[in-house]
């Protein structure tokens, strides 16, 4: 579900003076005064990608949303790609397995693909999740789980602040957030078991991270991940 981020007017003449003063820097010092005097915050809401899709990586404008300014510096300097990688529980030698799923089903959890009315989610548009068989015509989250990891290192600065992210479906225990800095595990946040088909927010506020992984032991489905760059 795409979202929309509003600049205040403080916010775009901060974005001209600084663009106005960095003629002679370099691009790091470039990207580190925009995103201080921007907003620089971003969702990875899959909008823009084709139902079925498997995902390795989204990028600004496809995948990602956010601060239209920093977005073109990024954009200019390479820094604007998020890797992801989706695998089934016990199978780590699987291809990449994260999908993206229609939420909205068309309008009827009926028309669900996969019978996955579970994930029915009127108005949230792209969810993504571990594919059972990869079948982009009908995608259909593996009902075992596993997790999906989600690489900040070509993004920005090379770690970002999570600040939060939807998930679906987490119905068993066990499941959990991981934060990694520099290979180092730095956070864990369990994850509530919820009914089935529920939506729920976790709040994670967690800086420094180059790494995500999200594991559940049961189908499931994500969306919406917040973070900023600074």
């Amino acid at each position: 579900m795409q979202r929309s981020f509003k600049r205040s007017a403080k916010g775009w003449a901060l974005a001209v003076l600084s663009l106005g003063s960095l003629v002679s820097a370099s691009p790091t010092e470039q990207i580190e005064d925009i995103l201080r005097s921007t907003d620089s915050t971003f969702t990875v809401d899959f909008s823009n990608l084709p139902v079925g899709q498997r995902v390795s990586e989204v990028v600004l404008g496809q995948g990602i949303s956010g601060s239209s300014v920093t977005s073109a510096l990024l954009g200019i300097n390479g820094l604007s790609t998020i890797h992801i990688s989706g695998q089934r529980a016990d199978r780590s030698g699987d291809s990449n397995r994260a999908m993206t799923f229609d939420g909205e089903c068309g309008g009827d959890p009926e028309g669900c693909s996969g019978n996955d009315d579970d994930l029915y989610e009127p108005g949230q548009g792209n969810l993504l999740i571990v594919s059972q068989d990869n079948n982009a015509d009908d995608p259909n989250d593996n009902h075992d789980g596993g997790h999906i990891d989600f690489d900040f290192g070509d993004f920005g600065p090379g770690a970002v602040t999570v600040t939060s992210l939807e998930v679906f479906d987490v119905s068993h225990n066990g499941a959990a957030v991981y934060l990694y800095a520099d290979g180092e595990l730095i956070e864990e946040i369990s994850l509530a078991r919820g009914g089935t088909g529920e939506r729920a927010t976790v709040e994670v506020d967690t800086p420094g991270v180059d790494l995500m992984r999200v594991t559940v032991e049961d189908s499931f489905a994500v969306d919406n991940l917040a973070f900023e760059v600074q």
